[in-house]
């Protein structure tokens, strides 16, 4: 079992968002195949009702809520540990350790909540302390890393410490930077559940391998459930938690983790019985899936998409307007259903917006966005020609492109990108332009990303927070207008003028095109029609504790 004492810090191979991974915490609907014309025919059923037979894929590095990476990963968490906030199975923001609604002082920065009585899986009482310790465990944690970006509305002391304090054993003040609309949206992210600060210190005397304490089974939770058994690299056995907060409405009793990567061994287990669910698939039946009745994908979890650098050289010597021109004409050439299609098979969803839909606006609203990208090649025309590049149509309909427009695109040494780069040239192709791949290794990938040494790559986004913000700001740059956008939508207290910004600020972004939507990411299951209560989180996280399961033999 792979573990690492001081490299905890990840890989990033697409935009990094703040905001402790790039979850959009909030629930999405579960679309099934059911109705469809043709049916496969069912697959063996597991019979024993009291656990829940799963695979996720390989063996997990962390089950540390605030280092763990994976969307197996946080699955798992999920299941083990809850915050003061959770989203239940209509995608509503619900308390869970909290007693009741924070209380929001008039400036909006200060909130006061109340913890209801709950005690960890070995008995020991949950206190404001341990909420206290745990987020200042993850401050500590920064330069080992890991991600705490949100953690960043939460006030600092002089000593660099979370302005948290726990007033009684039950009771928690938060003084905040300014006011935070969308804040406890943010106490339902896996970051900010608590830790059992006494297994955390005795399994990490040293202080060099922060998620030590679970990595056995037996470690102190405060969730549904707590893992029973771990034989690594085979399996993994849950057992309900009588001191889950709710467990008085956790209807199902156990799970049973498969540990194995193997796609294939996965699927073969499920038509077998011995698995109610896995969503680790193989890619040669996925065509014969789309119209199965046990298939389901999520919603909306993210949106990939074509962006540029800002620093590339191709755009340093042209005004603005141009090399908005320019990457404009790459947006109108791109027809979005083939990306789509390979990525995401036959009923994916195109991407006309690398917004996600059904954000907040922090006013209590749904975010409305009237910006959308669209194909019509013959814009790209339009859009190049006042600069002197003359096209002229072939017999074939294509075009070329004088004088010649060579784009170089980084990619990294992965099968998927590079054939999407493939699909892109193809379409660049009818108009004359050449998109040249530049493929390299992954790490080098990431580290051009990282500092901008590149001129169009792919990239994928995530709402980290229920709220528009979280996926407009980290698309804003550093001019003067941009910064001062980014200010006001984080200090203002009036929510009519932060939406406002919002809007203004997304437009600037859509009139650089510099982000190009392509498709929006889901994630496809396979669940025994003998089941029912799963649902997903917004990063993809399956919970399992409300389901149930027939009997049907």
């Amino acid at each position: 079992m792979k573990r690492t004492t001081a490299g905890i810090l990840a890989v990033l191979l697409t935009i990094s968002l703040a905001g402790c991974g790039r979850d959009k915490v909030s629930v999405v609907p579960t679309e099934t195949n059911r109705g469809a014309e043709e049916q496969q025919v069912a697959s063996t059923t597991n019979k024993d009702t009291a656990k829940l037979y799963i695979n996720l894929g390989g063996e997990p590095e962390y089950l540390d809520p605030l280092l763990a990476k994976s969307t197996e990963e946080k699955t798992l968490v999920a299941n083990s540990f809850v915050g003061l906030y959770t989203y239940n199975a209509k995608g509503t923001l619900v308390t869970a350790i909290a007693a009741d609604e924070a209380e929001v002082s008039e400036d909006g920065c200060k909130y006061t909540i109340h913890l209801k009585e709950t005690k960890w899986s070995n008995g020991d009482p949950l206190l404001a302390e341990d909420f206290v310790y745990s987020w200042n465990r993850a401050i500590s944690l920064e330069e080992a890393g890991v991600d705490t970006g949100c953690f960043a509305p939460i006030a600092r002391a002089e000593d660099g410490s979370l302005l948290v304090e726990a007033t009684d054993n039950l009771t928690l003040e938060i003084t905040l930077t300014g006011p935070c609309p969308y804040f406890t949206s943010l106490l339902a992210k896996p970051a900010y559940a608590p830790v059992h600060k006494a297994s955390v210190m005795a399994a990490n005397p040293a202080g060099n391998t922060p998620g030590a304490w679970t990595w056995e089974a037996g470690f102190v939770c405060n969730g549904a459930y707590q893992l029973a058994q771990w034989q690594h690299d085979e399996f993994m056995s849950y057992d309900r938690n009588p001191n889950f907060y709710d467990a008085a409405n956790v209807t199902m009793p156990g799970l049973y983790v498969m540990v194995n990567a193997d796609a294939a061994d996965a699927y073969t287990a499920y038509n077998g019985g011995d698995l109610d669910f896995a969503d680790e698939l193989p890619e040669d039946v996925m065509d014969e899936l789309v119209t199965d009745e046990e298939y389901h994908r999520t919603g909306a979890l993210s949106v990939s998409y074509l962006m540029f650098s800002p620093t590339a050289s191709l755009f340093a010597e042209m005004e603005p307007k141009q090399a908005a021109d320019y990457r404009q004409a790459i947006s109108r050439l791109i027809q979005r259903k083939a990306f789509t299609s390979h990525m995401m098979g036959a009923n994916g969803e195109v991407a006309t917006n690398w917004m996600l839909p059904g954000l907040g606006d922090g006013n209590g609203g749904i975010y409305e966005s009237t910006n959308k990208a669209i194909y019509r090649s013959k814009d790209v025309m339009g859009l190049l020609e006042p600069y002197g590049f003359v096209f002229t149509e072939q017999e074939d309909h294509s075009y070329t492109c004088e004088p010649a427009l060579e784009i170089p695109v980084l990619v990294p040494e992965n099968a998927e990108k590079q054939a999407l780069v493939e699909l892109l040239q193809q379409q660049a192709a009818q108009v004359g332009i050449t998109l040249t791949p530049e493929v390299v290794d992954e790490g080098t990938y990431a580290a051009r990303v990282e500092s901008g040494a590149y001129t169009m790559t792919f990239g994928e986004m995530s709402a980290s927070y229920d709220d528009a913000a979280s996926m407009i700001l980290p698309l804003l740059g550093e001019s003067e207008e941009e910064v001062a956008l980014a200010t006001e939508i984080t200090t203002t207290t009036d929510p009519t003028v932060r939406l406002a910004r919002l809007h203004d600020a997304e437009a600037l972004i859509w009139n650089q095109y510099r982000y190009l939507p392509l498709y929006v990411t889901s994630d496809g299951y396979l669940l025994k029609s003998n089941i029912s209560g799963v649902y997903t989180l917004g990063g993809g996280e399956k919970l399992y504790f409300y389901a149930t399961k027939k009997d049907e033999g």
